[in-house]
This record gives C-alpha cells, sequence and structure tokens, in this order.
C-alpha cells in the first residue's frame, strides 16, 4: 500500500489503510506501507505486524519544489516515484495499493506498469472533488489518465464514483465503503468525559479537522439558537486545524464560550469515549466523499446530524438514523438538533437504528472481505 501519510498521523485514508491492513495480516497475508516520512517518525517500523517504510518527499523542502515543479507537487509525488521502485523490486509484492488517486498514485501506476504489478487505485475524496479547494480543470485528464491505466478503481460511495464518471473516466468503477472498528466503537461508556469536562446538561459531540471544507463555522451559529431552547446544552468539538482561531473568535463574538468546549486533539486511545458520552452527533461539512467519523458515532448507538452532501446520505438514513439537512443551513440545522434533543424516544430510536446499520453494513471485519475479493479477481485478471 501506497499513500501521502501513514500512523501516527490520524485522518480518514490513515484509519481505512490502517484498518484494512491489520485485518488483513491477522488473515495471514502481508501488508508493506510505503509512505512520507514525517517530522519525528521513523523511516522504518512496525505496527500490527505491518511494515512501514517512510521515504522523503521534496515537498517537504517548499523553495526546492517551487523552483523544480511549480504547483505539480500539490497534486503529484514524483518523489515518490525511485523509492517506490526500489521497494516494490525487492519485495515483489503481488498487489500495489494506492490509497488515493494524486499525491503517491502516479508513483503507483507507473512503479507498476515498469515491473508488471497490477494497481489498485482508492478514490477518497478531495483528490476528484474538493468545493473549498478544487484540482484545476487542466489536471483533469492527467488524474482520468491515472484512473483508466489503474488495473482497478475503488470509490468508496456511488457520489464518488459519479464524480470520476463525470470527469471522463469510462472504466469501471467498484464501490466499496469505508467501514468502522465495531469492537472500538461500541455504546458501553467507560470513562465518563461529562464528568471531566465539567458537562452536565445534553453534550452535543462534533469531531473534525478545523478546516473550512468542514463547515465548522455554521454549527457555531447554530448554538445560540439551540441555546434558547436548550440552555443547559454543551457543545464538544474535537479536532486541530487551520481554522482554530477563526472559530474561537467566532465563538467569544457570539458570546456562546461556556457553552462550547474546543478540546483539540483527542488520541485514538481515547476518541471512542467522547462519542459513547455524547447525545447528539453533529457534522456540518460542505462536502464528505463518505464520512468516517459518522459510523463512528453509529457505532456507539447515537442519532446524527449532517449535511446531505457527497456520500452521507450512503451513510446516515434520514429520519431513521439521523436527520440530513441542506447545507450552510444553520437555523434547520438548529432545528434538527433541537428535535432530536428534546424527543429521548426519538434520540434512542435513531442511535439503535445506527448501531444496527453499522453492525450489519459498516463493520470493518466484513469490508476486509470485500477488498480480497478485490485484490484476488484484479490478480487474476493481469495473470491472464
Amino acid at each position: 500500500m501506497t499513500m501521502p501519510s501513514f500512523l501516527p498521523h490520524r485522518g480518514g485514508s490513515e484509519i481505512i489503510a490502517y484498518e484494512l491492513a491489520k485485518r488483513i495480516v491477522r488473515m495471514g497475508h502481508s501488508v508493506v506501507i510505503h509512505t512520507i516520512q514525517k517530522e519525528g517518525t521513523k523511516k522504518y517500523e512496525q505496527i500490527d505486524g505491518i511494515e512501514i517504510f517512510r521515504f522523503k518527499d521534496i515537498r517537504l523542502f517548499p523553495k526546492l519544489s517551487k523552483i523544480t515543479f511549480g504547483k505539480i507537487p500539490s497534486i503529484f509525488s514524483f518523489s515518490a516515484i525511485p523509492s517506490l521502485f526500489k521497494l516494490v523490486k525487492k519485495i515483489r509484492p503481488h498487489i500495489i495499493h494506492s490509497h488515493f488517486l494524486a499525491d503517491t498514485g502516479l508513483a503507483a501506476i507507473i512503479v507498476g506498469n515498469i515491473l508488471k504489478i497490477p494497481v489498485i487505485t482508492s478514490l477518497l475524496g478531495k483528490d476528484i472533488f474538493d468545493p473549498i479547494d478544487p484540482v484545476p480543470s487542466k489536471w483533469h485528464k492527467s488524474l482520468v489518465r491515472l484512473m483508466e491505466t489503474s488495473s482497478k478503481v475503488i470509490a468508496c460511495s456511488r457520489d464518488q464514483k459519479w464524480r470520476a464518471q463525470a470527469m471522463g473516466v469510462s472504466s469501471d468503477i467498484n464501490i466499496i465503503p469505508h467501514g468502522v472498528n465495531t469492537k472500538k466503537f461500541v455504546p458501553p461508556i467507560k470513562v465518563d468525559i461529562k464528568k471531566k469536562l465539567g458537562i452536565r446538561g445534553p453534550m452535543v459531540l462534533s469531531v473534525q479537522r478545523l478546516h473550512p471544507r468542514k463547515g465548522l463555522n455554521y454549527l457555531i451559529d447554530a448554538i445560540p439558537i439551540i441555546l434558547d431552547e436548550i440552555p443547559s446544552a454543551k457543545f464538544v468539538i474535537v479536532g486541530k486545524g487551520s481554522e482554530k482561531i477563526k472559530i474561537e473568535k467566532k465563538i467569544n463574538a457570539l458570546r456562546i464560550e461556556n457553552s462550547v468546549k474546543l478540546v483539540g486533539f483527542v488520541p485514538e486511545s481515547e476518541l471512542h469515549h467522547y462519542y459513547a458520552n455524547c447525545d447528539l452527533f453533529v457534522l456540518h461539512s460542505l462536502y464528505e466523499a463518505f464520512g468516517i467519523v459518522l459510523l463512528e458515532a453509529m457505532a456507539c448507538g447515537k442519532p446524527v446530524v449532517a449535511t446531505k452532501c457527497g456520500g452521507v446520505p450512503e451513510v446516515v438514513i434520514n429520519g431513521k438514523t439521523g436527520l440530513l439537512l441542506p447545507p450552510r443551513k444553520p437555523n434547520e440545522l438548529a432545528g434538527a438538533c433541537i428535535k432530536i434533543l428534546q424527543n429521548p424516544e426519538m434520540k434512542q430510536k435513531m442511535g439503535q437504528n445506527g448501531l444496527n446499520r453499522v453492525l450489519k453494513r459498516f463493520s470493518w471485519d466484513s469490508i476486509v472481505k470485500e477488498y480480497l475479493k478485490a485484490y484476488i479477481m484484479t490478480q487474476k485478471l493481469k495473470s491472464r
């Protein structure tokens, strides 16, 4: 597997790769990760039987990157090619799986073609579409060529498959959704986060990067409206990012600092306690290719309120496991939160429905089998 980053960095793609890789290892297969070496990480290590090789990326040297490639390194990591070629030639894997079309995807295609090894490309979100920072149209043909050259392309949602096809992809695209660790994200409360944070009323949780695409400012706008109806409600926001100062200023301007807690980054080992303690989970994103945090909340038996965008409607069933609403509508967002918080029966039923849906469709233990099937089919097709 090759990707821009891996553990200990925590993000959607890192979680996906880790949960998938460790299960494949447990099933008796070998997984090697090829990724960029970030500050504070080792060049080589093993995590849960997964071998990790990290390479130096030229984009870690901004001046050299600008002189050498201009804007190209923001899309493709050419510096991944030599290290991936050397690694693949040494270990001779049956499959190269690139998590992300852009970044290390180009390296995977080039190396795979040279060494005659099939390449599976996973589309994980912003490499196809991002409303805040869209991929320049001049690169669309290059991205389409990468998808067409891949042995197999996997999308995480119907929405993402549609967006790839809208760019011009004519080859078949498989849909395999993301999953959640149902043994870790479970309903029982084991640590009292409410007590730790001094919360006595309802706890509304949001877990996200503090990034413009997440639309957190609209949730902040909705909070005063919710507080008018439910003054004891507290809002806990987990995550870090570039929007932190802007969000803090808005919270202070609205004078809701006593009701909002920005707790920053929470380690993976503690995150499930926050889900287990909340009464409602909210994600007001302007676009999500899928929405792993929604699965994590649902696995903990919590109702969710989210925006009807991207692949979110494929995760959350409106009116059954939560409520969906249009983006950029703080009044509607507030109304949905109030409706659930003031209706204990609805809250309990939606939470249970969400848990049932996760166990039936989104457990990593079952989704890993879909990936293994894709690997085997791709290898057989390549060997013909």
